[in-house]
């Protein structure tokens, strides 16, 4: 019997040294009765405190309480403890959630009646700080009819907070009024790395009530600056690198359409893996840019490749995964491509209908021919 007694320890002490290296979730009904904190969630670093009792015992929700170290002699006296969900997992396990997640480098002190106290300290976690990696149309100059800017970061952020985290201010370090909608959901993309920010269209667009009562949210001949605040977090709660400043110069407004007849193709030669590139007199819409055109071969199937956009997007390149062939390409461009006021190819954004009451049918796309020799 003693053999056995001992061949059935090691074997369990050899199956809790096998969980804990391959990562298996160990049962609760092993845990044994105690206080533990444990990560719940890496990828936003969330901590959640756990007590467990013995079998035959039933945890008890208002027995359990978690206080910062430094106040929990005190508060224990008075009965406040932090506020938070307590989640009873099962009859013998009681988590504790805090409304507000602890915080990095911070001691709390967890209590509960029969078992030890124990003392623990939220680890900082190392991680990059999040930065604004770019603001488009990224050029000092833009019309004063722009419609959208974007706004990309470095990492994930969080969502619902952009307008109280950035303004424009003029020259005289006055802040603009409500220059972009306050549209909810805000427009981010997939990831949560790029958002849309949107002029109102109503003070943009002449004759339209809020464009007689306010104006336009930017006027011509003046300099204004864009703020985003350091306070603005990320998902997983940590700010900002930095505050991020952008100063820009208004131009006055556009109202022409693109043309793609008018723009400049360079065109590779065959059997070389040269760039295809269009060039044209304004910035255009750097989201809308980045998926525009398609190129395409004589047997009417697009090519794969890589696209660039150049200086103030006001270029595009396309480098194919393979030589090119001789023959006759062409580019197809999709119509809802914009300039910086919105002016797609079809039309003008801002429009007299009463000049132009007859309205043309939309063409899908335009298409531009080239030869490779």
């Amino acid at each position: 019997m003693p053999t056995m007694h001992v061949v059935s320890l090691k074997s369990t002490f050899l199956l809790l040294i096998f969980s804990l290296l391959c990562g298996l979730q160990i049962l609760y009904g092993q845990t044994q009765a105690g206080i533990l904190f444990k990560l719940v969630d890496k990828e936003r670093a969330i901590w959640e405190v756990e007590v467990s009792v013995e079998e035959g015992q039933a945890v008890v929700a208002d027995k359990f309480a978690v206080y910062l170290a430094d106040e929990w002699k005190a508060k224990h006296r008075e009965g406040q403890s932090i506020a938070g969900r307590k989640i009873i997992v099962s009859d013998t396990i009681l988590a504790f959630h805090p409304i507000l997640p602890f915080s990095e480098g911070l001691t709390y002190v967890a209590t509960y009646p029969g078992l030890n106290t124990l003392t623990f300290t939220i680890p900082t976690q190392a991680y990059t700080p999040t930065t604004v990696v770019a603001i488009y149309p990224n050029r000092d100059t833009i019309p004063e009819n722009i419609l959208k800017m974007y706004l990309h970061f470095s990492a994930k952020m969080s969502v619902g907070k952009s307008y109280v985290n950035l303004c424009i201010t003029n020259g005289a370090g006055d802040t603009i009024p409500l220059p972009f909608l306050d549209l909810d959901p805000e427009l981010w993309n997939e990831n949560s790395t790029r958002l849309t920010l949107w002029f109102d269209p109503g003070r943009i667009k002449r004759d339209l009530v809020p464009n007689q009562l306010l104006g336009t949210p930017l006027e011509k001949g003046q300099t204004y600056t864009l703020h985003i605040s350091r306070e603005w977090t990320d998902a997983a709660g940590h700010l900002l690198d930095r505050t991020f400043q952008k100063s820009f110069y208004v131009s006055e407004a556009d109202r022409s359409t693109p043309l793609p007849d008018d723009w400049d193709i360079h065109t590779p030669t065959a059997q070389s893996m040269q760039p295809l590139m269009l060039q044209w007199e304004e910035s255009l819409d750097e989201a809308l840019l980045r998926r525009a055109f398609s190129v395409w071969n004589k047997e009417g199937q697009t090519i794969a490749g890589n696209i660039e956009l150049g200086q103030s997007q006001m270029s595009w390149s396309f480098s194919p995964d393979s030589p090119w062939k001789k023959g006759t390409y062409k580019i197809r461009i999709k119509s809802n491509l914009e300039d910086l006021a919105g002016n797609n190819l079809n039309r003008p954004f801002d429009r007299d209908l009463m000049k132009n009451p007859g309205e043309t049918p939309d063409t899908p796309f335009y298409w531009l021919s080239f030869e490779v020799k």
